[in-house]
């Protein structure tokens, strides 16, 4: 999908990672930054806030690191799943958990 800044004139950016919404309050917000690491056997690409520590596991559906948010100081897990959406079912027991965690 491509979209042009015409249609973002709302003051929106997109990121080549994905689209990053930065609505008028928060111009002055830091630019969005990602960077990529190995953990086992997966390449994770993540926001540059989060520093890699360590796996946590792996499972069937992908695997868990823990990292350190430098903005808020807290180790937080991030998980990984490669592939999220090729099986319905598979996808919809994955958007529940992330339901569950809001």
């Amino acid at each position: 999908m491509s979209m042009s800044m015409d249609a973002m004139d709302d003051g929106s950016l997109a990121s080549e990672y994905g689209m990053e919404i930065m609505s008028g309050r928060t111009r002055n917000a830091i630019p969005y930054s990602a960077h990529t690491f190995r953990a086992g056997d997966h390449t994770f690409t993540v926001d540059s806030r989060y520093n890699f520590t360590r796996v946590v596991g792996s499972g069937a559906y992908g695997v868990v690191i823990s990292a350190q948010d430098t903005h808020l100081n807290s180790r937080v897990a991030i998980k990984m799943v490669p592939k999220a959406f090729q099986d319905e079912i598979d996808a919809k027991r994955i958007l529940r958990e992330i339901k569950l965690l809001k």
